[in-house]
């Protein structure tokens, strides 16, 4: 027997005593990794760690899934709530001094291109017809950042504005 074969017919093996409607001992779970298992299994969970490390991790997750207690925990989104006031918020993939570093370059390209030797040649060759297409992009361009800038930083704009104004 090979290991994905072992896996397969883990997944298809269903709790020997009940563990899973809640009676008995889980499956495969403590002790010995071939306990409970078939035969041919549990030869090839004693000779690959790998398959028998498997097959303990599930047969433990079983016993968990077993316990009685489980089905007493009524009030635990409850108490979920009351302890997330406590769990600091998530951090900001970027920070807002990368947005901020970010929109000024795009600003600065933006005033500094008139003085580039390409907006030249380009003017040159397409007269003025080439700086309003151009000043159109660079606007759309600007835009849609502080459109993004603005929606992934929405929340702390409320609370700010909140904070000052709301009293």
């Amino acid at each position: 027997m090979n290991c994905s074969h072992f896996l397969a017919r883990l997944d298809c093996l269903e709790p020997a005593g009940g563990a899973a409607a809640g009676g008995g001992s889980a499956p495969f779970a403590g002790g010995s990794p071939g306990r409970g298992l078939p035969a041919d299994m549990a030869e090839h969970a004693a000779s690959c760690p790998s398959c028998a490390r498997v097959a303990s991790a599930l047969g433990a997750a079983l016993t968990l899934y077993a316990l009685p207690e489980a089905e007493l925990l009524v009030d635990l989104a409850p108490r979920i709530d009351a302890l997330l006031a406590f769990v600091p918020p998530p951090r900001r993939e970027i920070a807002m001094g990368g947005w901020i570093g970010v929109g000024g370059l795009i600003v600065a390209g933006m005033v500094s291109a008139p003085f580039m030797a390409g907006y030249a040649a380009m003017r040159e060759a397409y007269g003025a017809g080439y700086t309003l297409p151009l000043a159109l992009v660079s606007g759309l361009a600007l835009s849609a950042y502080l459109g993004l800038f603005i929606a992934s930083h929405l929340v702390g704009f409320s609370k700010a504005f909140y904070a000052r104004f709301a009293k």
